[in-house]
């Protein structure tokens, strides 16, 4: 979604995930709340009268805070400031992409600078009645001082800042700004499931096992469809429950659009064009196509439209997908799967059918294995 609203003259998109979100979260909180009570130290700072100190609105309160513990928060914590700093020093910042076929654009920005305009932004200000109004300062600086950003940094400038799909931030958002637009990307429970099965396939030794390279090697993958994190519970309710929750907070909430993964990928222009009504945005052709800071992310070799990097379909059983509509409790597979048990005895579970159809189908890829093995043995 990031790169394809790049293109729009009206968007800056930022290069760096989660970029300043954590002054919308309860920690940020926390940092105000605690500068209610300081040493005696402290206090004697804040009285200097050489102190920069600005006043922020806590709970009815206006709290004084110095500019250099904001500045030591902003750079110290993870809101993508770090990533800042490495990109300014090399030049370059990445565009999201696959392993291995990474993309990096020219990015021409000097992090002191930043730093040095969030300062004097912070100190012109004196007083910031919301959290808000902080965010805009820290955007805004890093805005002006991209030197070779493809748009002018006026006023009339939407960023796009991407994040964790978390009902957590989500409602950080909604509750503690004003003038956000929110667009939270939904993929199908299968592919979610395959993706997570995937990941947690990267981190585990279980891939370095002689049988499974054995497996990996004559049958493409298998390993996806019988690992048992595929069939994760306690993943696949926390995505049940999540999609649950997102679609009761777009009922209550105008400044929430629902963008479905997989009708994007197939049907990219007709979603885009949806996107940028909500946004309020002109709609135009630049949308159709992926770009970083304006620089064209597609290619011959390098198509984001109508493909799916881990796509569960070139994987996975057919059961394996039901199974798993089933797990989430989907009504689609409910009602298949009722009606494929229906000529079993009463006595037969549900569970006990799944599990043995299951089974035969990995011990009927064993025996596959083995006869092909001994073919190519000869």
């Amino acid at each position: 979604m990031r790169p394809l609203l790049d293109g729009h003259p009206g968007i800056v998109t930022c290069p760096f995930g989660k970029f300043g979100m954590q002054l919308l979260t309860s920690e940020f909180q926390q940092f105000i709340s605690a500068r209610k009570v300081r040493g005696a130290n402290d206090l004697q700072r804040l009285t200097d009268k050489r102190a920069k100190f600005i006043l922020v609105s806590h709970q009815g309160d206006k709290i004084p805070i110095r500019v250099a513990e904001i500045m030591s928060l902003l750079i110290s914590h993870t809101m993508g400031f770090s990533k800042l700093i490495d990109c300014s020093l090399t030049g370059t910042i990445r565009a999201a992409s696959t392993p291995r076929k990474e993309i990096f654009v020219d990015f021409h920005c000097d992090y002191k600078q930043v730093i040095e305009k969030i300062e004097h932004d912070l100190i012109a200000r004196s007083s910031l009645d919301e959290v808000e109004d902080l965010l805009d300062i820290f955007y805004r600086a890093l805005i002006q001082e991209w030197r070779n950003l493809r748009v002018s940094a006026s006023n009339d400038r939407s960023i796009v800042v991407s994040a964790p799909n978390k009902i957590g931030i989500i409602r950080d958002i909604l509750k503690r700004t004003t003038n956000s637009q929110i667009i939270i990307m939904l993929r199908d429970i299968v592919g979610r499931t395959f993706t997570n099965n995937r990941r947690m396939q990267e981190h585990t030794e279980l891939k370095n096992w002689k049988q499974t390279q054995e497996d990996l090697h004559v049958f493409g993958n298998p390993w996806f469809d019988y690992s048992p994190n595929l069939y994760s519970k306690n993943f696949i309710d926390a995505n049940t429950q999540f999609r649950k929750q997102v679609y009761e907070l777009k009922r209550t909430h105008s400044n929430i659009y629902i963008v479905d993964f997989d009708e994007l990928i197939e049907k990219r222009e007709s979603v885009m064009d949806s996107v940028a009504d909500f946004l309020n945005l002109e709609r135009m052709p630049e949308i159709y196509t992926a770009t970083l800071n304006s620089v064209p992310l597609e290619g011959p070799e390098r198509a984001f439209s109508g493909v799916v990097a881990d796509d569960p379909k070139k994987y996975m059983l057919p059961v394996s997908e039901q199974f798993v509509r089933y797990l989430s409790r989907d009504s689609r597979a409910k009602i298949s799967l009722v009606r494929r048990i229906s000529f079993f005895p009463l006595s037969f579970s549900v569970g006990q059918w799944l599990a043995r159809l299951l089974t035969g189908a990995f011990r009927m890829i064993q025996k596959t294995k083995h006869f092909h093995t001994r073919r190519t043995g000869t």
